[in-house]
């Protein structure tokens, strides 16, 4: 099974609802609460029971893979709980992506490429769906572009 990314927001009654099918967003501009979910060959390592602030943890996910690029590892935590999010190059072509702390930690391991190329699909059309629907937004740009180089790649 392949690498499967995508967003997620969450209401106010803590329905989720896939942003495909978000066509109007009238929550808090400040504040978009929703979840990245990331399943990797069947195995779930971010569920929407990881949710937060989801355009803030965007751009924290792709400045640590971003990092992970550079430099063979990469780390955040979520804007707004105790969650550390980890990705770090093996030397077999593939990324361990964690998330967790202590005890409660989830990890698995996914080809690198293909780990690229969907965070960035799903990126680019999280940061698309937030310039879009969310009033005020400037749909992190620097991020947004990041994405579009690993696509081209």
């Amino acid at each position: 099974m392949p690498v499967i990314i995508s967003s997620h927001l969450r209401s106010k009654r803590g329905v989720f609802t896939n942003i495909r099918d978000v066509k109007r967003y009238e929550g808090d501009r400040h504040y978009v609460e929703g979840a990245v979910v990331i399943t990797i060959d069947g195995y779930e390592l971010m569920t929407e029971r990881h949710w937060d602030d989801v355009d803030m943890l965007w751009a924290l996910l792709v400045q640590a893979t971003e990092a992970c690029r550079v430099t063979g590892a990469g780390e955040t935590y979520f804007p707004d709980q105790p969650l550390l999010f980890r990705v770090e190059r093996l030397p077999t072509g593939r990324l361990l992506i964690a998330l967790g702390t202590g005890d409660e930690r989830r990890a698995t391991t996914a080809d690198a490429d293909e780990f690229y190329r969907a965070l960035a699909a799903a990126g680019v059309e999280f940061f698309h769906w937030h310039r879009r629907l969310v009033k005020g937004s400037d749909g992190y740009p620097r991020e947004d572009a990041l994405l579009r180089t690993w696509l081209r790649r």
